[in-house]
């Protein structure tokens, strides 16, 4: 899914651009048994009886939360920075970042646009072994700006994810509307995709590593990436299908693109659309050796099917929800106190 309504926290002035900035992504080690999952906290339930004593122990751990996060995607990041006062501008960062007024999100997701307007590779080199002619323009859409406005609050974790190629990468042609990797395993020799038998896989690669590139040069290190976002869904804006196969052919591409440079990000994968696609996704990358030895982070998000169970044969890779939200009406006495009104979990 795009970026859009899953940020449920604001006060005055400002919120439906606050709205905006949202995709949270809530970034834990889920190693919970699911047996506990409602008893270690997965859903909250105010209750009007007498509170029972608790006893906690702090000793024994049951999960890591690496962080907590929201995206600017698609110019949403931009609507923030050319706001036209400074103080809505100040307020809205401080409840973003803040650590003692605010959320104190610690992680920022950035899209990587892929749309010829915003993409640093606009127009088609001619082949995947042509010389690209990237184009920074030190912005991405705001997101530039919004990533240094984070590292002012002190955030220091930034993940990019692809949610597309460029289109002449692709066997549709197009950035948005699915349409797979060309040289994908299941692409080569079909008459009906656009890819006249190249292998674009490599270039992607190249291209994902140039973005890091870019953000370092502007002082953003990055420390974790995807490639793909939702890779079961076909929509009108940037998307790409890929297969829990084709994911993992693709690690085995990336890997050593990432690995040979002097970035080291950290490999994600692959932000399905829900927790029931999350099983099939992970299995294709642990069962390779390859791409399992390439991917620190299994990401999914949580639109079709809730994160109510662990996913398997994960090892010590940590588990990461990147995006969820109702798609419930703006509720704006989010704060008023009351239990139907408070938060959603």
């Amino acid at each position: 899914m795009s970026s859009s309504k899953c940020l449920n926290a604001t006060r005055k002035g400002n919120l439906k651009l606050l709205l905006t900035l949202c995709a949270i992504v809530l970034i834990a080690q889920i190693i919970i048994p699911s047996s506990s999952l409602h008893a270690q906290g997965m859903r909250h339930v105010i209750s009007t009886a007498s509170p029972a004593a608790v006893t906690i122990n702090g000793a024994k751990q049951y999960q890591t939360i690496d962080g907590f996060g929201f995206s600017g995607a698609f110019g949403a990041a931009d609507q923030l920075r050319t706001l036209s006062s400074t103080n809505d501008q100040t307020q809205i960062l401080d409840l973003l970042f803040n650590t003692s007024t605010g959320a104190g999100f610690s992680i920022l997701r950035n899209l990587l646009p892929s749309d010829t307007t915003h993409t640093i590779e606009p127009n088609n080199p001619g082949s995947p072994t042509a010389t690209p002619q990237y184009a920074w323009d030190n912005n991405s859409w705001g997101q530039v700006w919004l990533a240094k406005q984070a590292q002012n609050y002190g955030l220091k974790q930034f993940y990019l994810d692809a949610w597309s190629a460029p289109g002449f990468m692709k066997t549709n042609g197009d950035e948005a509307n699915g349409g797979t990797l060309c040289g994908a395993p299941g692409t080569s020799g079909n008459p009906t995709v656009s890819c006249n038998s190249a292998d674009w896989r490599q270039a992607y690669a190249n291209y994902l590593l140039q973005y890091i590139q870019d953000y370092t040069s502007d002082s953003i290190p990055i420390t974790d990436i995807d490639f793909i976002n939702e890779p079961n869904l076909k929509t009108s804006y940037s998307s790409m299908v890929m297969t829990p196969t084709q994911t993992a052919d693709f690690v085995k591409v990336l890997g050593p693109t990432l690995r040979a440079s002097s970035f080291h990000p950290q490999i994600a994968c692959c932000d399905e659309q829900g927790w029931d696609l999350a099983q099939s996704y992970t299995n294709a990358i642990t069962s390779n050796p390859t791409a399992n030895g390439y991917v620190g982070v299994i990401s999914s998000h949580g639109y079709t099917g809730f994160p109510t169970f662990t996913l398997t044969g994960t090892g010590q890779k940590h588990i990461w929800q990147t995006e969820w939200s109702t798609f419930d009406a703006w509720n704006p006495s989010w704060d008023d106190g009351s239990d139907a009104s408070g938060f959603t979990w």
